[in-house]
């Protein structure tokens, strides 16, 4: 069922729309009219929808007001535009600046109506899914390195100016080409969304964590007052991870090497908190891995602690 809201004043020709895509044999249409944009915005307000039809002139005129306040709205709402002959050029000039598609009211049909809706469904899943790719790994769904980098930046600059702490932590996964070797590629990717899924569920909503390439994952913890603050979430991640996973009748227990800096006690740079954490991370894996270490472990006079995932 593809629910669709119809902006349409005429009476007379929002009942022949609605009765021109109930007649659409190959899909099912359920079509919610209103009069006006702003009753259109209280609607979706309440309810979802999967597309609106759209009568061009309630979209505002030339420079189509209304429909932009629609998709500041809701960016990733489609939006096909209904003109009349007279309307078609200055409807063609909204395609891509917040309509999809547009139908003349002398081409009207069912079967357009239905097309021109499917494909500006389309059209908008796959901008979606370029928008998600470009900021997020394809693979477990986590934020990407650049992302991420930029979330540490902005948190960074807001620590300096509002004089709050906070932990990155590296996260690197012990042992996986030994996983992969053993039981394959395939095993090996779903290891990683295990990994992804346990770090998401093991901090706070508001937390970000990344996969920064291979099996790295990135975390930035704000707010977090100390190291043993810190060390509360990395012994969570730790016990999160030992968590068996079962593939194919297979049991399979991984653990992780987590590597902690604080900000701005250990770096108030993106450079310098990531080395930071990069030196804490290879300690904790010549300890043999399944362990927390902080750069002041390493570097420091030991303000910071280590931990396995029994401690």
């Amino acid at each position: 069922m593809i629910k669709v809201l119809l902006i349409e004043d005429s009476e007379t020709d929002a009942s022949q729309i609605e009765d021109l895509l109930r007649g659409v044999e190959r899909e099912s249409f359920e079509v919610t009219c209103v009069d006006s944009v702003g009753a259109g915005v209280e609607q979706f307000a309440q309810e979802s929808f999967d597309a609106v039809l759209l009568e061009y002139h309630l979209a505002g005129g030339h420079d189509v007001p209304e429909l932009a306040n629609l998709k500041d709205l809701a960016p990733m709402l489609p939006v096909v535009l209904l003109c009349t002959r007279e309307e078609r050029d200055l409807a063609s000039l909204v395609i891509g600046e917040g309509a999809e598609d547009y139908v003349e009211e002398n081409h009207r049909s069912g079967e357009l109506l239905a097309r021109s809706v499917l494909w500006a469904i389309e059209r908008v899943d796959a901008a979606a899914r370029l928008a998600f790719l470009s900021r997020n790994d394809p693979l477990t769904g986590l934020v990407n390195r650049a992302v991420f980098r930029d979330r540490v930046l902005q948190t960074l600059a807001r620590s300096d100016r509002n004089q709050t702490s906070g932990a990155l932590l590296l996260v690197d996964l012990d042992s996986f080409k030994a996983v992969n070797d053993a039981y394959g590629n395939d095993t090996g990717d779903i290891l990683l969304q295990h990994v992804a899924t346990q770090l998401r569920n093991s901090v706070r909503p508001y937390d970000v964590v990344a996969r920064l390439g291979g099996d790295d994952f990135g975390i930035l913890l704000e707010d977090v007052v100390d190291a043993q603050e810190a060390g509360v979430v990395s012994a969570r991640l730790l016990d999160a991870i030992a968590t068996p996973l079962i593939v194919a009748d297979r049991e399979i227990v991984s653990t992780v090497s987590i590597g902690a800096a604080l900000f701005p006690s250990d770096g108030t740079e993106l450079g310098a908190l990531l080395r930071s954490a990069g030196f804490a991370l290879d300690r904790a894996k010549r300890q043999g891995g399944a362990a927390v270490s902080f750069y002041m472990d390493v570097f420091g006079p030991g303000h910071g602690q280590r931990m396995t995932a029994a401690s």
